[in-house]
């Protein structure tokens, strides 16, 4: 009897992972606290999407958002999340749409981060990093989820 490799994670599931994460860490970032997500991905009835359309939702835009201006100086950092590659290195990974590259091109002109990040770690590492987040918190991801 051959043991099926799991596929890898959805881009939900992976998303889900560093909302969960940074709702925990809340207290160690405060930063964290105005990160949020833009459902742009959800699947909804024909007419939901003309509604939605008709009130400002675009094609293309980031998947979170985190509108806090970093040590640094950033304004803010916008990421992208996108499916990491499945375990046998498949090409199960998803790519960036032309909208999502317009979104993130132009985010970026105006002095933002803007990342594509493939699985909840990569999305991870562009928050901490954003936020000069504390070491335990950065090595928070690294374990089981």
């Amino acid at each position: 009897m051959r043991l099926r490799t799991p596929p890898a994670p959805s881009e939900h599931q992976e998303q889900a992972r560093v909302i969960r994460f940074a709702r925990l860490f809340e207290p160690t970032v405060p930063a964290f606290r105005w990160l949020f997500a833009v459902p742009n991905g959800a699947r909804v009835s024909r007419s939901q999407a003309n509604k939605l359309s008709r009130e400002g939702m675009q094609a293309g835009t980031p998947d979170l958002w985190l509108p806090v201006r970093s040590s640094g100086g950033v304004p803010g950092l916008v990421i992208e999340m996108k499916r990491r590659p499945g375990p046998k290195g498949g090409a199960n990974g998803s790519v960036v749409a032309p909208e999502q590259r317009e979104w993130l091109d132009f985010l970026a002109a105006q002095g933002w981060t803007a990342a594509v990040a493939q699985g909840a770690e990569q999305a991870w590492h562009h928050l901490c990093l954003h936020t000069d987040a504390p070491d335990a918190v950065w090595r928070a991801m690294q374990g089981p989820a």
